[in-house]
């Protein structure tokens, strides 16, 4: 798994563990097109949309590591959260949803996140439900030890004075 799908399941675990949630099924990606119809609950499928660096400090010097300097810097990652919501449940479901998610987001403890935002509702008929798309950009470092330049095992979201 990539540094930034981690950042992406790490959104997705805080989100699924929001006690304010738990009528919203999270689930990775895009959902499959097998999935069952009708649908009976709120799904949110979380994914990786983009990434953009945004440079480092000087030289790209992160720190002191294990095993000497840590070289990298920051990106924003935005991630996708589309929320579909049965037709039975209305528009005004989805909608709501997005706001109990972006007050977990920006309020839940999540370091990183910098804003939330949602896009028009829409009615997809051969789906039969109610869409929403958000995008959550968050702002995170990365880097590897330089003395031995191992791969990224591990993305830690910390947050950004700005």
């Amino acid at each position: 798994m990539s540094q930034f799908d981690q950042a992406v399941h790490k959104v997705m675990e805080h989100l699924s563990h929001d006690a304010d949630l738990q009528d919203i099924r999270f689930i990775f990606g895009y959902p499959p097109s097998s999935r069952p119809y009708p649908r009976k609950q709120i799904t949110a499928a979380v994914g990786l949309q983009g990434v953009e660096c945004l440079g480092g400090g000087l030289g790209g010097y992160l720190g002191a590591g294990q095993n000497g300097e840590i070289m990298g810097g920051r990106v924003e990652l935005s991630i996708s959260i589309l929320l579909l919501s049965p037709p039975q449940m209305g528009g005004e479901s989805c909608t709501e949803a997005f706001s109990r998610i972006c007050g977990s987001l920006m309020l839940g403890g999540l370091s990183g996140v910098q804003s939330v935002a949602g896009g028009a509702l829409q009615y997809h008929g051969e789906g039969s439900d109610f869409r929403m798309q958000c995008i959550v950009k968050m702002r995170l470092y990365w880097g590897a030890d330089d003395a031995v330049s191992p791969p990224i095992q591990q993305v830690t979201v910390k947050g950004v004075a700005t």
